[in-house]
């Protein structure tokens, strides 16, 4: 047990333990007591969310991986706003969808920073503890549904491939919205709030698209007209026009003001779709 002595600085004398030979004289651990091998240990229980999505079935995610449930709001078209965040809805199979099924669906958020998504579920059943291999329901695997959406990401960048859109809009919650929708898509918007902004940001920047609040277009006097005219590099941009509220009396004053075409302020889908339209691959190209 002992490995030999030492004397100190005083002068006394220390002996120095043998750690082997003191494990080696301790009675040797029963077998009932050693802990299991990690094969053979039970897994323990964790927390989870389980929830009905797309069906009847029972399906289930760690609640460390939610971030918060939220109910989505109506209207909500393919994303719903978190703080300053527009975070894209996914169904289970990690698909963008564009409308949720019921009118009060819920949203589970996951992830973190780029890697967020808002989970479509009709039904939040109950939170357990149960083992991981719990056969009561299926446990979503987060990973694939991730690929998914980074690989919409990048094939949404593609599409657009970068085109300049300049957004004319007076209200800077709208510019802020809209701008994050089309950056998130891969355009690189720019926002003004008047039509001087507009040319200044016209002289200097190449657009391949110009987003333009109605009523502005309606006021400007032939200001879209010469901006237009500034904006010009060959083929002229693609002018669309934004509304908050529809109807035929706003289709008709854009179409007075020069706007081939007029989308909802909060209609990203449709505001989209009318960017992908109205670039053609040539102008894309430019």
């Amino acid at each position: 047990m002992f490995s030999g002595a030492a004397v100190l600085d005083d002068g006394s004398v220390v002996l120095v333990l043998d750690p082997e030979g003191l494990a080696s004289a301790l009675p040797a651990k029963p077998a009932s007591a050693r802990e299991p091998p990690a094969s053979e240990a039970s897994p323990r229980p964790t927390s989870l969310v389980v929830f009905r999505s797309e069906g009847p079935a029972l399906r289930a995610l760690p609640v460390s991986a939610v971030a918060r449930i939220v109910r989505i709001p109506p209207g909500a078209a393919g994303v719903i706003d978190v703080g300053d965040q527009q975070i894209p809805l996914i169904g289970v199979d990690g698909q963008s969808v564009a409308h949720p099924r019921a009118p009060d669906s819920m949203a589970l958020l996951l992830g973190e920073r780029d890697d967020r998504a808002g989970l479509i579920v009709d039904e939040i059943v109950d939170i357990v503890e149960a083992e991981p291999r719990e056969e009561r329901f299926e446990i979503l695997d987060l990973a694939p549904l991730f690929a998914r959406q980074r690989d919409i990401r990048r094939s949404a960048g593609a599409n657009s491939n970068g085109a300049a859109v300049l957004i004319l809009e007076p209200a800077a919650f709208f510019r802020d919205m809209i701008a994050s929708t089309l950056t998130r898509h891969g355009y690189r918007p720019v926002a003004v709030g008047d039509i001087s902004a507009a040319s200044a940001a016209a002289e200097t920047g190449d657009f391949a698209a110009i987003l333009v609040d109605v009523e502005m277009a309606v006021a400007s006097d032939g200001g879209i007209g010469r901006l237009l005219r500034d904006t010009a590099d060959g083929l002229p941009p693609a002018l669309i026009g934004l509304s908050s509220h529809g109807g035929p009396t706003m289709r008709a004053r854009a179409g007075a003001a020069g706007l081939a075409s007029v989308v909802g302020k909060f209609d990203r889908g449709r505001l989209l779709a009318a960017l992908r339209s109205a670039l053609s691959p040539t102008e894309l190209a430019a």
